[in-house]
C-alpha cells in the first residue's frame, strides 16, 4: 500500500468513527484511540496467525482453543464454555472443532449426565501441538506487543480493556493480579499472554 493509500484509509477510518462522548475533553483522545486499536488489533492477529501457521502449522484461533483446553480440569470443556472462552459463535465453534478434531488436535464427547451438553477434550497429540506452539506464541506476543509497552502502559490498557469487556458482558474469566515480568509462567493462552 502506497503512502497516500495508507493516508486515504487512515483519514476514512478517522471519520467512520466520528462520535460524541461524555466528556468533551475527552472526544479527540477517544476518537482517535479507537481506530488505532482496531488496527493494532488486527495486525497483531494477523502476525500471530501467521507465525503460528509457519511455525507450527496451526491457525491463532486453534491454539487459543488448544491453550483453553490445557487449562480446564481434564483437559475438557463444554462446548459453550469453549466458545464464549474463545468468542466464537456456536455455529463457529462446532466448525472449529470439527476441523481440529479430523486433525486429530481434540476429541468430542457427550455428557452422561445431560445429553444435550457436548464436551471437547485436549488429545494428547493437541497437548504436544500445544506445547510446541507456546513458545512460538510466546516470542510473538514478545515481538509484537509487550516490548513496544511499559509496564505503566500496560497495566493502564488491562484496566482500561477489562472495563470495555466487563461493560459488554464479557467479564475476562482468568483475569490474575499482574506480576512482574520474572514471575510471569509461560502463557498457556494468549488472552492470558496479552
Amino acid at each position: 500500500m502506497s503512502g497516500s493509500d495508507k493516508d486515504l484509509v487512515a483519514l476514512a477510518t478517522t471519520r467512520i468513527y466520528h462520535w460524541k462522548v461524555s466528556n468533551p475533553d475527552d472526544q479527540a483522545a477517544t476518537r482517535a484511540a479507537f481506530p488505532v486499536f482496531l488496527r493494532a488489533g488486527a495486525l497483531l492477529v494477523e502476525r500471530l496467525d501467521r507465525q503460528l501457521q509457519v511455525s507450527v502449522g496451526i491457525h491463532l484461533t486453534w491454539y487459543e482453543v488448544l491453550a483453553q483446553l490445557s487449562s480446564a480440569k481434564g483437559g475438557r470443556m463444554p462446548m459453550k464454555q469453549l466458545a464464549d472462552s474463545v468468542m466464537l459463535s456456536k455455529s463457529g465453534i462446532t466448525r472449529l472443532v470439527d476441523r481440529m478434531e479430523r486433525a486429530g488436535l481434540v476429541e468430542r464427547h457427550s455428557c452422561s449426565n445431560d445429553g444435550r451438553v457436548c464436551f471437547a477434550r485436549l488429545t494428547r497429540r493437541g497437548l504436544a501441538v500445544l506445547q510446541t506452539a507456546r513458545p512460538v506464541a510466546a516470542q510473538g506476543v514478545e515481538e509484537h506487543f509487550a516490548r513496544h509497552l511499559t509496564g505503566d502502559e500496560a497495566r493502564v490498557m488491562t484496566t482500561a480493556l477489562q472495563r470495555v469487556l466487563e461493560a459488554a458482558g464479557r467479564a475476562p474469566e482468568h483475569a490474575e493480579p499482574l506480576r512482574d515480568k520474572a514471575e510471569q509462567p509461560l502463557p498457556t493462552s494468549l488472552s492470558q499472554a496479552l
